[in-house]
């Protein structure tokens, strides 16, 4: 069974698993969700939101190795997955696209990092076998699986 979202085909995924359920808090074990559907980068970034979530940013260490946990599954180790890195908006100057904020904190790039070419402007994880969490930089319109993130929810007060 499949939901269009913004003329994007996802396969349906049900609500109520612990993996989309915005009302459970996010931990180590279910931070990231991975969407095994090939889509553009911009049909992911619009999928996660669709689902409540966000294409993933990995801006620590720590966010590092729980991908890397992730990605060690056999179920994920023959595939790429769009996260939420561009420099779409200015060549060179990449941001995380769910926040506007500059990609300089951790980085984690494959070889000696991006190769600035104009087509190359999205980020992806798991297209070195020697380590699947380093980033890469491809064209958008490319087809790759994709990880959201859940979006940390902040606590609503009852009194104003």
């Amino acid at each position: 069974m499949y939901v269009t979202a913004f003329s994007l085909s996802l396969p349906l995924i049900v609500a109520t698993s612990l993996a989309l359920n915005a009302n459970v808090p996010a931990t180590r074990f279910n931070k990231y969700v991975v969407i095994n559907t090939p889509v553009t980068y911009f049909e992911a970034w619009r999928g996660c939101q669709y689902y409540g979530q966000q294409l993933a940013s990995i801006t620590t260490r720590e966010e590092n190795e729980i991908l890397r946990e992730l990605l060690s599954k056999p179920e994920y180790i023959n595939h790429t997955y769009w996260i939420a890195g561009t420099d779409i908006g200015r060549e060179g100057q990449w941001v995380w696209i769910t926040s506007n904020e500059p990609v300089v904190l951790f980085t984690n790039w494959g070889h000696v990092g991006p190769d600035d070419s104009n087509i190359q402007d999205c980020m992806t994880v798991g297209q070195f076998a020697d380590d699947r969490t380093l980033w890469d930089d491809v064209d958008c319109e490319k087809m790759f699986h994709f990880i959201c993130e859940r979006i940390p929810r902040k606590p609503v007060s009852r009194y104003h």
